[in-house]
């Protein structure tokens, strides 16, 4: 027989914690555990196989549009500091400002598709719920009109700096 319990985790919305416990895995006279207890963790979305092999990979390949915002918003060339391929719970972020609490998300034309529109969508609701602003531009933008990208960046810092 397993006792299974769960409960919502305090300070990280869509966190939830599991502990299944075997009563065989107690001993009667010493209360110790014989095997630990089992913990799983089931985060906002799906896990992450291995976050920081992927995230590796993605600093390691990045597209064109994300090589072009990077040299842009690298050495706090917009008076703040920006992480790239930032992990976020389950998300990763293409770049994000602690101190503005922006993300700025390059979107290609996969992000056109159907099953990439509902993740987006449950990514910026998540990302909101943490108060993270989430700007999307359009790879074109970064790539083409990259005076524009920078003043649509600059303009959501000084939003974030008024609240």
């Amino acid at each position: 027989m397993t006792l299974s319990t769960s409960a919502r985790y305090a300070g990280m919305p869509g966190l939830f914690l599991t502990l299944a416990v075997s009563p065989t895995c107690f001993q009667r006279r010493s209360r110790k555990l014989r095997s630990p207890a089992v913990w799983h963790v089931r985060w906002y979305n799906q896990p992450m196989g291995n976050p920081t092999a992927r995230i590796r990979e993605l600093r390691a390949t990045p597209t064109e549009a994300e090589k072009a915002a990077w040299n842009l918003l690298r050495d706090r060339g917009l008076g703040a500091k920006f992480r790239r391929q930032f992990r976020r719970e389950n998300w990763v972020l293409d770049f994000y400002c602690f101190e503005h609490r922006l993300a700025i998300e390059p979107d290609g034309g996969v992000h056109s598709q159907i099953d990439q529109t509902r993740r987006d969508a449950a990514k910026e609701d998540y990302l909101r719920t943490l108060g993270i602003q989430l700007l999307r531009v359009p790879n074109a933008m970064v790539l083409e009109h990259p005076a524009e990208f920078v003043r649509k960046i600059v303009g959501m810092m000084g939003e974030n700096a008024k609240k």
